[in-house]
């Protein structure tokens, strides 16, 4: 998530950086469909870096874990994947808009990706007794823990919840947020 992090925040920010941004703005586009570009590109990205991950991995575990083990719900666990990392990566085009610099966009979004997760880990052990895991509602920690097998039908209905939603929160705020503020 961090190489997305650096990627997603060069490529939002340099738009700014280089005054493309007021020229594209000044052609006259809707600024909702300047933003929905920038965060198809970042979604698409990052699909694009996670089947390069996926094929590594499937490499690797095919060595290591077995192929008939490794294989069994390949696709369902891509897929689930997949949907976290469009999340993540509306959530970083939110951050690079916002911070509209290149060393915020970047620390911001790799911060983003790191400081919630211990957060969440943290606050795990408070609400433990009350049987409540925040930390499976943060998109990083749900990635991270997605098991190789045995997924079940409720862990990917909580999948597909918790991406909708961050993923509706960053692109609603990202949306709200370039077309309130001045391109300069």
């Amino acid at each position: 998530s961090c190489v997305l992090a650096v990627y997603v925040s060069i490529v939002v920010v340099s738009e700014y950086s280089s005054g493309m941004i007021k020229n594209i703005v000044g052609k006259g586009n809707s600024r909702t469909v300047i933003f929905m570009s920038k965060l198809i590109m970042a979604v698409l990205s990052s699909l694009l870096l996670l089947l390069i991950s996926c094929a590594m991995v499937l490499a690797f575990g095919m060595i290591f874990i077995g192929k008939s083990a490794f294989l069994q719900n390949l696709m369902l666990y891509i897929g689930i994947q997949m949907l976290l990392n469009a999340a993540l990566a509306a959530l970083y085009v939110l951050i690079a808009e916002v911070a509209r610099s290149y060393a915020a966009g970047i620390s911001a979004s790799i911060g983003a990706a790191v400081f919630p997760t211990l957060l969440f880990t943290g606050l795990d052990v408070i609400s433990e007794k009350y049987g409540l895991t925040l930390s499976s509602y943060w998109v990083v920690t749900r990635s991270e823990t997605c098991p190789l097998s045995g997924i079940t039908a409720d862990f990917v209905l909580e999948t597909v919840l918790v991406s909708a939603v961050w993923f509706l929160i960053s692109v609603g705020l990202g949306i709200w947020h370039f077309n309130k503020t001045d391109v300069k």
